[in-house]
């Protein structure tokens, strides 16, 4: 057992809230999506919320700990159950630490889905076409 891990990674919180890498509402998460280290999301989130999370946030780590309550009691932020950690070294501790209670990464568990538009290319693409124009005609002989 190491040292760190003994002591309860709660220790760091107010480091945290003191260095201001905590990002807080799915707005800021989301313009904020490039310079988040992990999300940390409550166990009392819906089921629809937490798959939409980890849907618009695939190739980051998402730690599923604690409850709204102790959100409140750690950081002050009432009625937070999605909360984003920007890139630091600070970050890097807390997500070492939480790792135990991580969910596995979306891009991990299937391939990455087509969008629409991307879809819709491959089918109406030439290479897929069986009947297309017949362009034998314009050849020179």
């Amino acid at each position: 057992m190491t040292p760190s891990s003994s002591k309860p990674v709660e220790r760091l919180f107010p480091f945290a809230l003191r260095s201001r890498i905590l990002v807080v509402g799915r707005q800021a998460l989301w313009s904020s999506r490039k310079h988040l280290q992990f999300i940390l999301i409550t166990h009392d989130l819906s089921t629809q919320s937490r798959r939409k999370v980890l849907q618009d946030y695939p190739h980051h780590p998402i730690i599923e700990h604690y409850r709204s309550e102790d959100l409140l009691h750690h950081f002050g932020l009432q009625g937070t159950k999605i909360l984003g950690f920007k890139k630091s070294a600070l970050a890097q501790s807390l997500l070492r630490e939480l790792h135990a209670h991580q969910l596995p990464l979306v891009a991990e568990l299937k391939p990455a889905a087509r969008s629409s538009w991307q879809k819709k290319a491959s089918v109406n693409s030439p290479e897929n076409s069986t009947s297309g124009p017949d362009y034998s005609t314009f050849v020179k002989r």
